[in-house]
């Protein structure tokens, strides 16, 4: 493979911003794979979702700071704020007239990822940080994969000494459950490809071999785990790719295609092979056909997005409504109603839900633009990156319909960053030396600063509901502990089944 050309303004402000976007991704994918490994184990849900916040709060600062002074914002930039400005409207609307605790918390969440995107991506496309980050992203993807990779083998290992262990409880391993792990595979699987691409790549086989075989111990823990929604959201995301690429799409299908065999033959010898020459029998999570529960909670949540249609039952509605549907009133409960545009239709309407299909399907059209401008940029490979990045943001949609992918905190911090690049390559810059000190701006310094101390202000302030929210959940903890399983289960934080007791 060749590598990735670097690209990008030279200012100190754009290296600036990269070195800031790079460290932070460093930390977000530390925490997401490695938060196990903290001193306070127990508490790594909750630091993912503390720092998930921090990061929002400084992406939509940093960007709007950035808006605020970059001229010539274009059309389509604008028509993505406009989406933006809609949804926050409407969104906050819901909040206002809801009357649960803490009804600010997740809106803001909300709120804020999908303007860190636009925002901060945009900042990224416009002064073409985006193409130097690709190399520096990849090299800290490929080390996790690959680091997170041989640290499962270990449980693989342990489990061979004792038959009677079942690997499929222990792998993957770090995650409340089993499933935020496959969020996270939903995401980074499709990203291989382009870590076999990049500059270091091409200098080392030795890296190439190691993360070919990293990449397959996440397939193989794929199908170990019976991972339904990571298989067919990949499949989607694949079948689009080809789809919108045509033979464009060859590169990253070969890669991609390579990755999967070896999983294949890696399943093949630690899973059936070497377990009987041992002598026993080698069981992954039994996979299940069924719907697992979830037609009856996809049915509670359309029939509540009916009550207030097209508007929602507001923020966390469906921890704390009343049951609507026969079935779900003895049905077990969940945090979520596993698919998340339906508990946004629920809650936030389906207005809401349709402004973001409606940004989602205006990136689409933005993809033919992106691919001409990265060949006349003479990029090499870039269908290669557009395609990796792509398969990852439409496979993770797809999860989400099925699944909590936008709700569980690793799975929001690896998607952050993956939705801020892929959204910052379909920009098209109108100013190649745009610099963040440019003298021309749309704004002037006054009610700029205004502004962006009015937004400062909002933040710190969701910070401290968030912050409060968090020492609820604390107290509350003893009452859920004492409650059946099914009482006790995440939403923000690891539990969040509000309205709260009244003793409290």
């Amino acid at each position: 493979m060749g590598r990735f050309a670097l690209g990008g303004d030279k200012s100190f402000e754009s290296r600036a911003i990269r070195l800031l976007f790079c460290s932070l991704f460093f930390v977000a994918v530390a925490l997401s794979l490695f938060g196990s490994l903290l001193p306070n184990s127990v508490a790594d849900f909750s630091v993912q979702r503390a720092f998930l916040c921090l990061l929002i709060v400084l992406f939509v600062t940093v960007g709007f700071g950035a808006y605020l002074s970059v001229p010539n914002i274009s059309s389509r930039s604008l028509w993505s704020l406009s989406l933006l400005v809609c949804i926050v409207v409407l969104v906050l609307a819901q909040a206002f007239f809801s009357g649960n605790h803490f009804k600010w918390v997740e809106p803001g969440l909300y709120i804020g990822f999908l303007a860190s995107v636009i925002l901060f991506g945009g900042l990224l496309g416009r002064n073409l940080s985006v193409l130097s980050v690709l190399e520096p992203v990849s090299v800290i993807l490929g080390l996790s994969i690959v680091l997170y990779g041989f640290l499962s083998l270990n449980y693989y290992w342990f489990s061979l000494s004792d038959p009677e262990v079942k690997i499929s409880d222990y792998l993957p391993w770090g995650f409340v459950n089993i499933r935020y792990w496959s969020h996270v595979a939903t995401w980074l699987l499709p990203l291989v490809p382009l870590i076999l691409g990049n500059r270091l790549a091409s200098r080392s086989k030795l890296w190439k071999v190691a993360v070919m075989l990293g990449g397959a111990i996440w397939v193989w823990m794929v199908v170990l785990s019976s991972a339904r929604g990571t298989s067919v959201s990949l499949v989607a995301g694949t079948g689009l790719a080809v789809l919108l690429f045509g033979r464009a799409s060859l590169p990253w299908l070969k890669q991609f295609g390579a990755v999967l065999l070896c999983g294949g033959i890696l399943w093949m010898l630690l899973s059936v092979v070497i377990p009987a020459l041992l002598g026993f029998s080698f069981e992954g999570r039994e996979l299940k056909m069924g719907s697992s529960g979830r037609w009856i909670l996809w049915q509670e949540s359309f029939v509540m997005s009916l009550q207030n249609f097209p508007f929602g039952m507001g923020p966390q509605a469906w921890l704390y409504h009343e049951p609507l549907v026969d079935g779900y009133k003895t049905s077990k409960a969940f945090g979520h109603p596993h698919n998340m545009y339906l508990m946004w239709a629920a809650e936030y309407g389906w207005l809401v839900v349709f402004l973001m299909f409606g940004l989602f399907f205006s990136a689409v059209f933005r993809l033919v633009g992106a691919r001409r401008r990265l060949k006349v940029m003479t990029v090499p490979h870039s269908e290669l990156i557009l395609c990796g990045f792509m398969v990852s943001t439409v496979s993770a949609l797809v999860h989400a319909s099925i699944s909590s992918v936008f709700l569980a905190p690793a799975s929001m911090l690896i998607g952050l960053f993956v939705l801020i690049i892929f959204y910052a390559m379909l920009q098209r810059p109108e100013d190649r030396s745009f610099k963040l000190s440019s003298p021309v701006l749309r704004v002037k310094p006054i009610p700029a600063a205004l502004c962006l101390t009015g937004l400062l202000a909002v933040s710190l302030w969701w910070l401290g509901e968030v912050y409060h929210y968090h020492q609820a959940m604390v107290r509350d903890l003893p009452v859920y502990l004492e409650q059946p399983s099914n009482a006790y289960f995440p939403r923000f934080w690891y539990h969040g089944y509000f309205p709260r007791s009244d003793s409290l």
